[in-house]
């Protein structure tokens, strides 16, 4: 379906419809606008001598087709001439312009009607004109860019989905991103929760119903098409990395394949993405699939913002002066007026009551009594008053309406869902005036996912949950810590808040009706057997647990929870989490591990407020002052400094200011208990020496990590500190930290006098000489050294050579790792010559990925017969083939051999070799793992390791294979094998994690 343009005389006809003033502006915006659209410029063109014929046909000859409709569309817009955009779109007669009439209805009617600003245009078009801005500019006609992935992000409340109804909205009127997009496409994602399977072409025509010939040309112009995707916090699917993506818009596939098929650029990839996402470890895998992507931040509000806000929101100006002057005289509800959302709320709540005749009431000490303050604020507004009984079965057929949403993953209801709870029409347009629910389309929702959580929340306070289809307290706290249903955590902190005595009262004092004070109770029950038994699994939702616990505003309650805790693991996105973990830390009086991670959250000094008050809500980021990120930064440096039982400590990737930066090495002191602390990924910028001076030197550390550090300083203030008298540290590990050659004579000099016993030096461009200089310190007599882990270190065969002549004389090392290096069979040569000598202390021998062939498994047989101490010996990821595994396993059948662990992962292995493995497992003494991972056998060969397995001499404890790249009957034979008596484990990458741990890699 090809689309007609402008011809001589239609286009001769649109300019002379421009006055003497307009054409001469056209002509000007003509030529600022042929180098955003990468055209060449028109020869011979002159803006004081160019008719308006001259210029109709240059334009023509020089930019036919779709150019020419472009560039005039782009400039009628720009010159306000909206009149003749409007009747060109009409005559040229695209799809383009019938789409964006239709969006442009329905985008202005959800701007109408489903967002609660209630303040003018011109007041939202200055708060967001940064971003608004930037969002341009993200997607400005380049051609060479292409497809552009941008995401809008920012905490909830803070205003991301109205900034995109916004985008949306402008688009469709022309007056953003005019010749850069023909279709914009907006996708809230929840609404596909009860979609199964669908196409792209079924997702467009759910707005836009049309031929699926119009369809197609549609996206046959994909780098001409945006989609917007909004909502995926409330999205049930999990979107993470897939292989099974599509890449046909007519083809019907699983909603989750779909999503992440336009995320990962295999649908339409030429298209580009505009996402709005949360700062949440939740949003982190969508993160991961998108390319490239522009981040733009939404702010909060700045003062004068919120100053302005009010005086548009209140329209007599006495009623504005004294709201704000109310709020400006309470710190609780000064620092959260910040955030959107709770400005909105705040200046609702007073307005009702300025209408009710009445004080101002309205408090924040909590985001729990905020939301109970503008509940209450809206009852207490109405003009109806009803009876006790009849408040309470209005509000529980609400509460019960959220509660059931929340657990189905359904933020959208229909008349019939309504009716379903005994929701009268008469109860809507009451929850409507109250602004508890707003339209959506013909369907309505909750005034935001805050909302509807606070009301489901309170659904279980009212003592009579137990006929409800759906979970108690205790299970929603396991849906929260333990399947990590990120929907839910807003909910279950308000939950923890609604505890609260004085909250609770609020509630009954306005409502006149008791609420259950057992809640707590039933907390402790779904937290102990979590965090206890499954400690693992709980310890990734902890910051929305601990805001959770902070919004009870109990101490002896906060304790026994806190209490539990004997080690947790904290990645935090948000500010207002960073000051709750701050806050229970100091409670964690039984904290033994503790592992950290910190997004980008601390502001840059200049984005800071100017007031600073102590008494201020210190559960929402807002007014802290100039030096308010180093307030709670240092306050947080305290409380691990305080933490009595801390062994240890994991600092990963802390994303954080210089100033935070100088303040963590010269105040960070951590207990006397520590004993292992893992630094990753940490610029030491100037401050390296401060660091080692005050936590080096701890009396008992044993521990150091410093796997990514970036020694800005040099290398020898460590070396300095670890030679010191009091240093304890026995094992060291510096992967990744750019250790070159020459500094490795001074490590060789630690191994000789400070009686080191793990080395990992992985990743670290160390070379052979490298090596030389530690061997020197291995053949020392004073050398203790258990353990060298060398992997990625830029070695060769010669390297062996010097490993081989210190085995000779070490007596201590037990574990060498020397993996993805180039050392070839002539290195398996050199070390197993040192491998056979009976003498030989080494026990576990890595060697994965080292360019091996099945050459070198003489070598190895050899040695594994002449040396009964080799207990582990890994050979992934080499070119041993069958052949090779047949000498191996005719070394592991000798008797002499007393091999443990067998690595073959990833080698070129085929069925023929199960034979020899399956003699190897029957008749090894001491074989107890064997790691054939990523290697896929046929079912024959299955059938005959699966029959080995079973054998009764068999004493394989654990091997290493992934069942799901097999066949079904495969798998079934493997789970029965599982099963036998005693249990063999099968497991997919069974030593990954320790391996890393032992090499000290993050996890």
């Amino acid at each position: 379906m090809a689309e007609s343009y402008f011809s001589e005389p239609v286009l001769a006809w649109y300019l002379d419809k421009l006055s003497d003033e307009e054409f001469w502006m056209f002509k000007e915006l003509l030529m600022l606008e042929l180098p955003q659209l990468h055209l060449p410029p028109i020869p011979q063109f002159d803006v004081n001598t160019t008719s308006k014929e001259e210029l109709t046909r240059m334009l023509l000859l020089y930019y036919p087709g779709r150019p020419v409709w472009e560039i005039t569309l782009s400039l009628l817009v720009q010159m306000d001439r909206k009149d003749l955009w409007i009747k060109a779109q009409e005559e040229i007669g695209n799809t383009t312009f019938s789409y964006r009439k239709e969006m442009s209805g329905k985008f202005q009617q959800v701007w109408d009607k489903e967002t609660c600003l209630q303040v003018s245009d011109g007041f939202y078009k200055k708060s967001v004109r940064h971003q608004r801005l930037s969002l341009r500019n993200a997607f400005a006609y380049q051609q060479q860019v292409g497809a552009v992935t941008a995401v809008l992000s920012g905490p909830e409340g803070v205003g991301k989905t109205t900034l995109l109804r916004r985008l949306m909205l402008d688009w469709t009127e022309g007056a953003l991103w005019e010749g850069r997009f023909l279709f914009v496409f907006f996708f809230t994602v929840y609404e596909l929760n009860s979609v199964l399977e669908t196409s792209l072409v079924e997702l467009v025509s759910r707005d836009w119903l049309k031929p699926l010939d119009v369809l197609n040309h549609t996206f046959s112009q994909p780098e001409k098409i945006l989609f917007i995707l909004d909502g995926f916090e409330r999205l049930k699917f999990d979107l993470g990395i897939r292989t099974d993506l599509g890449t046909d818009w007519a083809q019907r596939q699983p909603t989750p394949n779909l999503l992440s098929s336009l995320l990962q650029k295999t649908l339409l990839p030429e298209s580009s993405l505009l996402l709005g996402l949360r700062d949440t470890t939740e949003t982190t895998s969508i993160r991961y699939l998108l390319k490239e992507p522009r981040e733009i931040t939404i702010s909060y509000f700045s003062d004068p913002l919120v100053e302005l806000y009010f005086s548009h929101f209140f329209p007599v100006p006495e009623h504005a002066s004294r709201a704000l002057a109310f709020v400006q005289s309470r710190s609780d509800l000064l620092s959260v007026c910040t955030r959107p959302i709770f400005c909105w709320m705040i200046c609702s709540c007073l307005k009702w009551q300025l209408e009710a005749g009445g004080r101002f009431e309205i408090s924040a000490y909590n985001i729990t009594y905020l939301y109970v303050s503008f509940l209450t604020s809206a009852f207490k507004g109405r003009d109806e008053k009803c009876s006790v009984a009849n408040n309470r079965a209005q509000l529980r057929r609400l509460c019960m309406l959220a509660a059931e949403g929340m657990w189905m993953h359904v933020f959208v209801f229909s008349s019939g869902d309504l009716d379903r709870f005994g929701i009268s029409a008469a109860d809507v347009i009451l929850w409507l005036s109250l602004k508890l629910l707003q339209p959506s389309g013909r369907d309505f929702a909750f005034s935001g996912l805050a909302m509807q959580s606070f009301c489901a929340a309170m659904f279980y306070f009212f003592e009579e949950p137990a006929d409800s289809a759906f979970g108690s307290v205790a299970q929603l706290v396991s849906a929260i810590l333990r399947d990590r249903q990120s929907h839910l955590f807003v909910e279950g902190v308000f939950v923890y808040g609604l505890t609260n005595e004085n909250a609770r009262r609020e509630l009954e004092t306005s409502f006149g009706f008791s609420l259950s004070k057992n809640i707590k109770q039933e907390l402790l029950q779904g937290l102990v057997p979590l965090l206890e038994c499954e400690h693992g699994a709980a310890t990734q939702s902890l910051p929305e647990l601990f805001q959770g616990l902070t919004e009870t505003q109990d101490q002896v309650f906060i304790k026994s929870v806190l209490d539990l805790f004997e080690e947790m693991s904290l990645t935090i996105c948000e500010m207002d989490h960073f000051i709750v973990v701050a806050s229970c830390l100091e409670e964690c009086q039984r904290l033994k591990e503790l592992r950290l991670c910190i997004q980008k959250i601390f502001a840059d000094p200049g984005d800071i407020r100017d007031v600073q008050d102590d008494r201020s809500n210190r559960n929402f980021r807002g007014h802290r002052g100039k030096n308010g990120d180093m307030h709670e930064f240092r306050k947080f440096l305290r409380a691990i400094n305080h933490l009595p039982c801390l062994q240890k400590l994991e600092l990963h990737r802390l994303k954080i200011t210089d100033k935070c930066l100088h303040s963590l090495f010269t105040e960070l002191v951590p207990p006397p208990s520590l004993q292992s602390l893992w630094s990753s990924f940490m610029p030491t910028g100037s401050y390296g020496q401060a660091l080692f001076k005050a936590v080096l030197l701890g009396p008992s550390l044993r521990q150091l990590n410093l796997y990514g550090t970036d020694f800005q300083s040099p290398l020898m203030f460590l070396y300095q500190t670890l030679m010191e008298a009091g240093n304890t540290v026995d094992n060291l590990m510096l992967g990744k930290c750019d250790i070159l050659t020459k500094d490795c004579d001074n490590f060789s000099c630690l191994i000789k006098y400070r009686k080191l016993k793990c080395l990992s030096l992985v990743e670290n461009p160390i070379g052979n000489r490298g090596v030389k200089f530690l061997c020197e310190g291995l053949k020392d007599p004073n050398c203790i050294l258990e353990s060298l882990m060398l992997s990625y270190c830029c070695l060769s065969h010669i390297a062996c050579d010097f490993i081989a002549q210190a085995l000779r004389v070490n007596r201590t090392l037990s574990l060498l790792d020397m993996g993805s290096n180039f050392l070839e069979d002539v290195g398996a040569e050199n070390l197993c010559k040192a491998l056979r000598r009976p003498s030989c202390s080494l026990q576990e021998l890595w060697l994965t990925g080292c360019y091996f062939t099945s050459r070198c498994c003489e070598d190895f047989s050899a040695a594994l017969i002449h040396n009964r101490n080799l207990k582990t010996l890994k050979l992934g990821n080499n070119e041993i083939q069958d052949s090779g595994v047949k000498l191996l396993c005719r070394a592991l059948q000798h008797p002499n051999c007393r091999l443990q662990k067998l690595g073959l992962d990833m080698c070129p292995l085929t069925s023929g070799c199960c034979g020899d493995l399956a003699l190897a497992l029957i008749r090894s003494r001491s074989l107890r793992s064997l790691n054939l991972d990523w290697v896929a056998f046929s079912h024959a060969g299955v059938e005959v390791l699966c029959e080995a397995l079973s054998h009764q001499d068999c004493a394989l404890e654990l091997l290493g294979l992934d069942k799901a790249v097999l066949d079904e009957e495969s798998q079934k034979l493997l789970e029965g094998v599982e099963k036998r008596d005693p249990p063999l484990t099968i497991k997919h990458l069974p030593w990954l994690r320790e391996e890393d741990l032992l090499r000290g890699i993050p996890g």
